[in-house]
């Protein structure tokens, strides 16, 4: 039981860390630097845009 309760808690870990990098990464691109650049880079075509 325990092992399962730390492998979703990795994953969770995991999860929060690549969205926060990817977060960070895009919005430091974006010239506006608003906050919600993740949400337009998964609705974007071309999020180098």
């Amino acid at each position: 039981m325990a092992n399962k309760l730390l492998s979703i808690i990795q994953s969770i870990a995991i999860l929060l860390t690549g969205v926060l990098v990817f977060e960070f990464g895009y919005s430091g691109s974006h010239p506006n630097g608003d906050d919600f650049g993740i949400t337009e880079a998964i609705f974007s075509d071309s999020p180098t845009e």
